[in-house]
């Protein structure tokens, strides 16, 4: 059997971003329990990871304590695998009009995402439904 990355020069990994955004939305979107549009990604995350890159840095903790900032506003480097992945989750619904912003935080790690959507679901098919979807039945939602 063929690997699927053989061959290849590149292969991607997620980025923290999408696997928080994704492990969420994912079983909701099979499900149909939300529409796949205007979706609004909400994401909060620590210093320590924050696209960090060379040259003019203004992620580090000193400069952004006591401080929440938003940054790649509209074009966040992360946006088109989310879109795609909505997509495709969705049996290949349409993820127009998603909204995605990022906020760094003054913690050190970690990553918070609130997401807001529309469907048919209710508290209580979601609980369900994301706490199947879990190692253990867990579910950090």
């Amino acid at each position: 059997m063929a690997r699927a990355d053989q061959g290849r020069s590149r292969i991607a990994n997620p980025g923290c971003f999408p696997a928080a955004s994704l492990i969420a939305l994912a079983p909701l979107l099979a499900d149909k329990l939300i529409e796949p549009s205007n979706i609004v990604i909400d994401v909060k995350t620590g210093v320590s990871g924050a696209g960090r890159g060379g040259g003019d840095n203004k992620f580090g903790y000193a400069d952004v304590n006591e401080d929440l900032a938003p940054y790649g506003l509209l074009k966040h480097v992360h946006m088109p695998e989310i879109e795609k992945t909505i997509g495709r989750l969705s049996g290949g619904g349409n993820s127009g009009g998603l909204v995605f912003t990022p906020h760094l935080v003054p913690m050190t790690r970690g990553i918070l995402a609130t997401i807001y959507c529309r469907g048919r679901v209710t508290s209580e098919n979601a609980s369900t439904r994301l706490g199947s979807s879990t190692p253990g039945g867990h579910s950090s939602a």
